[in-house]
């Protein structure tokens, strides 16, 4: 900013001149179109009167009457205003309570179908369990029928195999008898 100022003075003069100027102009606040007009002092007249103190006793206590009614009149407003008040606090606490009461039965139905769900979820893993272990008991008494068939079929062929091992030892003893006489 300076540099403008380096660069060309004239015009930085001049600006700080017509600022000045400004603000010179308004603090002194210069009003060329209006001509000053001379304040008069407002004159006033006094007009008195002789009053009567009855009558002013008697505005006196009409005042005063009208006070007490406007004092009663706004009591009444108050009250008013504090039964609607009291009236509208009590439906809103009815409110809440239907609210919180909508809240409780809305959390105690969606604990129900939640434990419904966990029930569900308990009888179908029961029940997948129970077909997995008969499935696992059917394998293993098909295995045991297996096992036990191959074993007859073993003790069947170990006896066969013993009674032509018999058989033969006793053709063998035969020929050998025979032979022998």
């Amino acid at each position: 900013m300076f540099q403008v100022f380096r660069d060309n003075p004239k015009a930085g003069i001049a600006a700080l001149v017509m600022h000045l100027a400004i603000i010179l102009f308004l603090l002194v606040g210069v009003d060329w179109l209006e001509t000053p007009k001379a304040i008069r002092p407002p004159v006033d007249v006094v007009q008195a009167r002789i009053v009567d103190a009855a009558q002013v006793a008697r505005e006196v206590e009409r005042l005063q009457q009208a006070e007490r009614e406007r004092a009663g009149a706004a009591e009444n407003r108050r009250q008013e205003q504090q039964a609607a008040l009291q009236a509208l606090e009590e439906k809103q606490q009815r409110e809440r309570e239907r609210l919180a009461d909508l809240e409780r039965q809305r959390m105690a139905a969606e604990q129900q179908v939640a434990e419904a769900r966990a029930r569900r979820e308990t009888e179908t893993r029961r029940a997948a369990e129970e077909a997995r272990q008969a499935e696992a008991q059917r394998k293993q008494a098909e295995q045991q029928e297996q096992t036990r068939k191959a074993e007859a079929e073993r003790q069947r062929k170990a006896e066969q195999a013993r009674k032509a091992a018999a058989e033969e030892q006793r053709l063998a003893e035969e020929k050998r008898k025979k032979a022998a006489e």
